[in-house]
């Protein structure tokens, strides 16, 4: 499946605004499948149903104190169009699809980054006519290559959807 990343500008209170953001925002429960007023579930590299307050303690592992926000980086991955209804049958099918997709997306970050273990936690929106998840991305980490503390300031271009020229001197996105 292709898709299409983006980077949103982080809130102004830090990680905490960050995932209740993504747990609770726009929700529309009848289409993304949740209770009156159950909240999104969030998930991780390797933890499923996290809570916002779950979602936030893995956020601050590197740190061990609150990221703000500028120690967090917002991401936002979506299928293109039309594309993630091909990811299964069913409601779950597709989600559960998803989600390995975005976890596919952090190891590639992780390994772009040259770092140990990359923290972030997600969670999909279901509430628009294009799929997508927001995956929030703490900045610091142990890089692999030096075994010593470091920061992400810029994610590398090649993670970025951008244009290119083609063989033709066209440019493509």
């Amino acid at each position: 499946v292709k898709v299409v990343v983006a980077i949103k500008p982080t809130s102004a209170t830090g990680a905490s605004g960050i995932t209740r953001y993504i747990a609770e925002s726009k929700r529309d429960p009848e289409k993304e499948g949740l209770g009156e007023n159950e909240p999104r579930p969030l998930f991780s590299s390797t933890e499923h149903n996290l809570t916002y307050l779950e979602a936030n303690r893995i956020l601050q592992i590197s740190t061990d104190t609150h990221p703000q926000k500028e120690d967090v980086i917002h991401i936002v991955i979506s299928p293109e169009k039309g594309h993630y209804e091909e990811l299964g049958e069913t409601r779950q099918e597709r989600y559960d699809a998803f989600m390995e997709i975005v976890r596919e997306a952090g190891n590639v970050i992780e390994k772009e980054v040259n770092f140990v273990e990359l923290y972030w936690i997600s969670g999909i929106h279901l509430n628009t006519d294009i799929p997508h998840a927001h995956l929030a991305i703490c900045r610091d980490g142990l890089n692999s290559l030096t075994e010593r503390r470091a920061r992400i300031n810029h994610l590398p271009r090649s993670l970025l959807s951008h244009h290119t020229k083609n063989d033709s001197g066209e440019k493509e996105f």
